[in-house]
């Protein structure tokens, strides 16, 4: 019964985590820029955070009688910080605001104030929820043998919790509460979870120690260095996938908002979910473990390059009716969600569970040595997210780059499968993920991809197409006289169309008409450009465009013959 309540108390630490994430992003954004590039460092501050918490902060899980309370204490920190979250991020937001208007802050030195301001928000927090995992862990492991069903239980349930957060938080708290209400029900959840770890201590739990070192821990200090590597790169590939994903799953679901973002994270959570209670149930009964895992990182790969055909399919397939009203549609989007991210999702959550079961090479250290195991995958998820926006997207775009990281991933199963070790070399694993992923990386070379198929009906050609860190911008042309449209991220955002063009022209003209002197001008969002060019006939001295996405302006020569040309225009900046 004990056990049991942690865990619930553990449901809603991982609730209450990614409320913070979600508010601490949005409020952050405000000032830092809603840029890719400012969003990313947020986020790789977020879970550096996390990283610094699981490598330094969980070793004290080794050193007390109570790695429980000990969490407890942890959690009520939390809450503290949670309630006073908003008001240092006012006070920072001013000081960062005050010296960008002073010149302070150069242009130049904009991406390293960016790391700095967030990590003056967020460091002290993330490094706390850090070390949770790997010290209950600690609290909750019997023994060596039963290490696994500990750690994917815990990993399991506090993604589940997660789940519920990122849900809730989007979908209600936010709308309901506002960022200051939402925030403070994540700091009573921590309170609550801190008070209850606190009250059960270690009642009903034996004592928590490791009686041996698992017969299947990387016992073998090469052996042990190549588990952390693989676990890396597992979680460099997991939150590549996901950017790529993300931006992907937009042509399967035909929208791009914060709810069908949120029935995408929650889809890719289900899946950890599963996977880390599959394993928690299946590792300790593993002989060659290494093996296994090697086995299981290489499948993630062979899933992830399966999930083109199939977002292909469903891409080209359509959407049931809205007949069922806001729930049908929901629930048919997170049914299109899972078809895609089950499999690879699933295999990637279970990852933990076996590493932290590698890990256990000291029984002294055991949370220590689960923290070292958390940090590297956290690290490598921080990787994953800037190599997948700004490395993987520009260069290769979304289908090369899927097909290119699945690739990387499964040849890195085969190498952590292949190596030399006391169990064996695991040769028939490693045949069998092979075999797997050259049969998926086949299919997913034949398949086109979903946006082609998203994006043109049988009368239309495509024009342009690009991805970028920001977005994926595509130009279509209807052979019946329909004009050509501006698509991004999937959703038509301008056209040559009549009413399209009157709108866009009007937008253009009209300010210009009613202003007695225009002398400057200023247009957010060039889109095809229809606005810019109609602001530019009158005698304006001088007009700024802004623009994120250098995609749309890459594609702006289409549109030349519509927008008078607006780019070549000198008075235009």
């Amino acid at each position: 019964m004990a056990r049991i309540l942690v865990l619930l108390v553990f449901l809603l630490s991982g609730a209450a985590g990614l409320v913070y994430q979600v508010v601490w992003t949005r409020k952050l954004v405000f000032v830092l820029g809603v840029t890719s590039q400012a969003v990313a460092t947020v986020l790789a501050v977020f879970m550096g955070g996390l990283a610094l918490g699981s490598w330094w902060l969980a070793r004290y899980g080794d050193r007390v009688r109570s790695p429980i309370r000990l969490y407890g204490l942890l959690e009520l920190l939390l809450a503290g910080f949670g309630l006073a979250s908003l008001a240092l991020l006012d006070i920072l937001v001013e000081v960062y605001s005050g010296a960008r208007r002073s010149g302070a802050i150069s242009e130049g030195m904009l991406p390293v104030a960016r790391v700095v301001f967030a990590g003056l928000a967020l460091l002290g927090p993330t490094t706390l929820m850090g070390a949770t995992l790997p010290i209950l862990v600690r609290g909750l492991s019997r023994g060596g043998e039963r290490l696994a069903r500990s750690a994917g239980v815990l990993y399991a349930v506090n993604t589940l919790g997660a789940v519920f957060g990122t849900l809730a938080a989007a979908w209600w708290l936010i709308q309901t509460l506002g960022l200051q209400g939402t925030t403070a029900v994540a700091a009573g959840l921590n309170g609550l979870a801190g008070l209850a770890a606190l009250a059960l201590g270690d009642r009903g739990i034996a004592p928590p120690q490791v009686a041996s070192v698992p017969r299947t821990s990387a016992r073998d200090p090469r052996t042990a260095r190549a588990v952390l590597l693989a676990f890396g790169l597992s979680g460099m590939f997991a939150l590549a996938y996901e950017v790529l994903w993300t931006r992907y799953l937009v042509y399967v679901l035909g929208e791009n908002s914060v709810y069908a973002f949120s029935t995408m994270l929650a889809s890719f959570l289900i899946g950890i979910v599963l996977g880390s209670l599959a394993a928690a149930w299946l590792a300790d009964r593993a002989r060659d473990l290494v093996g296994v895992l090697g086995l299981v990182i290489a499948l993630v790969g062979a899933g992830a390059l399966a999930t083109l055909p199939v977002m292909e399919a469903l891409a080209s397939s359509r959407r049931g009716p809205p007949g069922e009203g806001w729930l049908g549609v929901a629930a048919e989007d997170f049914l299109r969600c899972l078809a895609v991210l089950i499999v690879p999702t699933t295999l990637s959550g279970s990852t933990f569970a076996i590493v932290a079961k590698l890990s256990a090479r000291d029984p002294a250290r055991l949370g220590a040595d689960v923290g070292v195991a958390y940090a590297s995958n956290t690290l490598g998820a921080i990787l994953g997210a800037l190599a997948g926006g700004f490395l993987v997207l520009p260069v290769l775009g979304l289908r090369a780059g899927l097909l290119a990281l699945g690739t990387l991933n499964v040849l890195a199963g085969l190498w952590l499968a292949t190596r030399p070790r006391p169990e064996g070399r695991g040769t028939a694993k490693a045949a069998l993920a092979g075999s797997l992923g050259l049969l998926a990386a086949i299919a997913g070379f034949l398949s086109e991809g979903p946006s082609r198929k998203a994006l043109l009906r049988e009368d239309q050609v495509l024009l342009y197409y690009g991805d970028g860190p920001e977005s994926s911008v595509a130009v279509v042309e209807s052979e019946g006289g329909g004009g050509r449209s501006l698509i991004v991220d999937g959703d038509e955002q301008a056209g040559t169309g009549p009413r399209l063009q009157i709108h866009l022209r009007l937008l253009g003209h009209l300010p210009a008409f009613f202003h007695p002197a225009p002398r400057k001008g200023l247009v957010v969002g060039f889109g095809t450009g229809i606005t810019t060019g109609c602001l530019l006939q009158h005698p304006f001295e001088r007009v700024d465009q802004v623009e994120l996405s250098k995609e749309v302006i890459e594609a702006a020569p289409l549109f030349a013959q519509f927008n008078h040309d607006a780019l070549r225009d000198p008075r235009l900046r």
